[in-house]
């Protein structure tokens, strides 16, 4: 066998052990790929969770990917740490740069107020699952009315600009996000009875219906919170 022959027959060999390295690694990570197809059939899903245990519970939590300060408050901690009487004001008290006074009670009334990085309410926007809310006559918000603490399944406390995309009237201040309940596949039902002084009484009921196949697989969820006090007068 002459020189060339020995040199093109090792060329051939690199090449056929690099085609079947790239087919090995393709097949290696779950990944099949087809011919005339958008993209790739996945048959295997990373899912990325808190190392520790005290990052899993923590109340207030950062994203790995956020461009700006930001503060993630968790649906345990809402449920588990906020009053049942409370609203947004006292759900996100628990964030970084956030103050706020509560001058009667939890949230029965409605004179809580909350600022961020010193801009008062009015001064930084408030969305619901993405959308900008306020009150009729101007930026600032009722928080009894809009939101009350059963009806948030999570918030993100911005302390930036915000994006570009970002919908409201005050970006500058920054802006608090909240995001509604998930809604169940399965059926369930609760109902929590909260009652304090001065007669002072709280109903929260909540009725997941799941998954309804006569609706083609559409789910319901309702929620029914009720409040009332009576103050006595001496």
């Amino acid at each position: 066998m002459t020189l060339r022959h020995r040199l093109l027959l090792g060329a051939a060999l690199i090449a056929a052990t690099a085609v079947g390295g790239s087919a090995f690694a393709a097949a290696a990570s779950g990944v099949t790929t087809a011919t005339g197809t958008e993209g790739a059939d996945v048959q295997e899903v990373v899912v990325t969770a808190e190392r520790t245990t005290a990052s899993t519970v923590a109340p207030s939590k950062a994203s790995l990917l956020e461009t700006q300060p930001q503060s993630i408050i968790t649906h345990t901690y809402i449920e588990q740490a906020t009053p049942e009487t409370g609203d947004y004001t006292t759900t996100i008290l628990i964030a970084p740069s956030i103050a706020g006074v509560s001058s009667n009670g939890g949230g029965v009334g409605d004179t809580n107020t909350s600022t961020l990085r010193g801009f008062q309410d009015g001064q930084y926007n408030i969305t619901y699952d993405g959308i900008a809310f306020g009150d009729a006559n101007d930026t600032t918000h009722h928080p009894a009315a809009f939101f009350p603490g059963s009806t948030i399944g999570a918030a993100v406390v911005d302390r930036g600009p915000g994006a570009a995309g970002d919908l409201g009237q005050a970006n500058f201040g920054g802006a608090v996000h909240l995001f509604s309940p998930n809604v169940s596949d399965k059926f369930s039902a609760s109902q929590k009875a909260s009652f304090g002084s001065f007669n002072t009484q709280s109903y929260v009921t909540q009725v997941q219906t799941g998954a309804i196949s006569q609706l083609n697989g559409a789910k319901l969820f309702v929620n029914l919170d009720e409040r009332s006090a009576v103050a006595w007068i001496v």
